[in-house]
């Protein structure tokens, strides 16, 4: 057994909302660092220009994975790093999550059932769209492994944030209105037991109808979100997307 301590109690955020709603440049510029950048998208320098032409020069490394091995492996080899202090960041980011599953580990999965394909259904990319239970229990499981790997990084004492896009009316919940986009519908019911925090954001509009940067940054259900906040609840619970000061007590 491994003894828990609170300097290892590190937040494990979940934030989603729809493109260019501001997750990431806010993430780069509240987020404590050093940060470790996980881009899969490869776009995290755009928001890396957006918080410098702000005056700020984010204390940021990026890094896009190769191969859904590799993404492993290097979770791995960070989690280790943080269990010895040597871990150089405060903060990992996986950016985004909704991308991963979605589209590279889809596309992985797909191709790995359609190896050797022999036979009428031989090159065509219709049989080679089809999905069948093997590859949706494959891209379930494989995440919730990722998803475990970035939760007990967390459990090192270093802040770890994965992003998603917004989907609208989720079919697997018709009593939300919005939620995180994961096509599989098991990952997406096991997100509250993932996260200790879920946040959505909202954007910020001005008197004019205008959106303005800062967006605000959600974890009350009152809004028909699906939202999550662990342990003693502030008293707002929907404000300015500032991590270092809704975190406060892990940022100081």
């Amino acid at each position: 057994m491994k003894q828990i301590k609170r300097e290892n109690n590190a937040p494990f955020i979940l934030i989603y909302g729809d493109t260019n709603s501001g997750k990431t440049t806010s993430i780069v510029l509240t987020a404590p660092g050093p940060i470790n950048y996980i881009s899969v998208e490869n776009d995290v320098w755009k928001s890396v220009d957006v918080a410098e032409k702000l005056g700020i020069k984010p204390d940021i490394n990026s890094i896009i994975p190769e191969s859904h091995e590799d993404l492993m492996d290097s979770l791995n080899t960070m989690i280790e790093e943080a269990k010895e202090r040597k871990f150089p960041y405060k903060t990992v980011v996986f950016d985004s999550g909704t991308f991963w599953m979605n589209v590279r580990l889809a596309i992985r999965v797909e191709d790995d059932r359609n190896y050797g394909r022999m036979g009428d259904d031989e090159g065509r990319l219709s049989a080679m769209s089809k999905t069948d239970w093997t590859e949706v229990n494959t891209a379930n499981s494989q995440m919730s492994r990722l998803t475990d790997l970035l939760k007990i990084l967390s459990g090192c004492g270093v802040m770890v944030i994965m992003t998603a896009q917004l989907q609208e009316n989720p079919k697997w919940n018709s009593d939300i209105e919005a939620a995180p986009c994961f096509n599989y519908k098991d990952y997406n019911k096991a997100l509250k037991g993932y996260f200790d925090y879920i946040g959505f954001t909202i954007p910020n509009i001005d008197g004019d109808g205008d959106v303005v940067f800062p967006p605000n940054l959600s974890f009350s259900g009152e809004h028909g979100y699906l939202v999550k906040w662990r342990g003693v609840q502030p008293k707002k619970l929907t404000g300015t997307f500032d991590l270092s000061k809704i975190f406060k007590w892990f940022c100081k």
